[in-house]
C-alpha cells in the first residue's frame, strides 16, 4: 500500500510536473497532502489573526477614539473654565479698577470740600476778627461819644447857667436905664416947669433891688 501510494504521488508528480501543476493524493503519508494541510493551516492561522488584528485594531481605534473624545471634553472644559476664570478675573479687574476710580474721586471731592471748608473757615475767621475789632472801634466810639455827651451836658449846663446870668445882668441894666431915663424925664419936666418942685431932688430906685427883681423874674422863666 505504501508503495502504491509513493508511486501513485510519484506518478501523480511525474503527470503534474509533465502537466505544468502538481496535485497530492489525499493521503495522510503524502508530503504533497502535507505540505498542502500545512498550508491551510498557516493560511486559516492567516486568517483568524487577520480577524483578530483587524478586531484588535477596531477596538484600539474605537478606544482611542473615545479616548480622544473623553480628553477632548476635559480639555474644552478646562478651556471653558480657564475663560469663565480669565472673564471672572477681568470682571473682578475691571469692579476694582472702577472702584479705584470711585475712591480716587471721592478722595478727590473729599479733598475738595476740606479746601473749600478751609478757605471758608479762613474767611469766617477774619470776618469774626473784623467784626470784633469794628465792635471794639464802636465800643470806644460809644464810651467816647458818651462821654462827650456828658462833657456837652456839663457845658450845655453851664453855658445855660451863663446865659442867665447874662440874661439877668441884661435886665439889671435896662431896669437901671428905664429908672435913668425917668430920672432924666423927671428933671426935665421939673425945670420946664419950675414951681414948687423946683427945689425938689429925684432919687432913683436903688440898683440892688432892680438887680435882685429881675434875678428874681430870670429864676422864674
Amino acid at each position: 500500500r505504501t508503495g502504491s501510494g509513493c508511486s501513485g504521488a510519484a506518478g501523480g508528480r511525474g503527470s503534474s510536473s509533465s502537466g505544468g501543476s502538481e496535485q497530492g493524493c489525499g493521503s495522510s503519508s503524502c508530503p504533497v497532502c502535507l505540505d498542502e494541510q500545512a498550508q491551510m493551516k498557516e493560511a486559516l492561522v492567516s486568517s483568524k489573526m487577520d480577524a483578530i488584528t483587524l478586531e484588535y485594531n477596531y477596538l484600539l481605534t474605537t478606544q482611542l477614539d473615545s479616548q480622544r473624545q473623553y480628553f477632548e471634553g476635559l480639555l474644552a472644559q478646562q478651556e471653558a473654565k480657564q475663560r469663565q476664570q480669565l472673564a471672572a478675573a477681568q470682571a473682578a479687574a475691571y469692579a476694582e479698577a472702577a472702584q479705584r476710580a470711585a475712591v480716587q474721586a471721592a478722595a478727590k471731592e473729599a479733598e475738595r470740600r476740606r479746601q473749600q471748608t478751609e478757605r471758608k473757615l479762613s474767611e469766617l475767621s477774619s470776618a469774626a476778627a473784623k467784626a470784633a475789632e469794628e465792635r471794639e472801634f464802636l465800643r470806644s466810639l460809644n464810651e467816647t461819644l458818651l462821654a462827650n455827651q456828658k462833657d456837652f451836658g456839663c457845658k450845655l449846663k453851664q453855658a445855660q447857667a451863663a446865659l442867665a446870668d447874662k440874661d439877668a445882668q441884661l435886665q439889671d441894666l435896662q431896669e437901671q436905664v428905664r429908672d435913668l431915663m425917668v430920672f432924666i424925664e423927671a428933671q426935665k419936666t421939673i425945670q420946664s416947669e419950675g414951681g414948687e418942685l423946683q427945689d425938689a431932688t429925684l432919687l432913683p430906685m436903688p440898683a440892688k433891688e432892680a438887680s435882685s427883681s429881675g434875678r428874681r423874674r430870670s429864676s422864674k422863666k
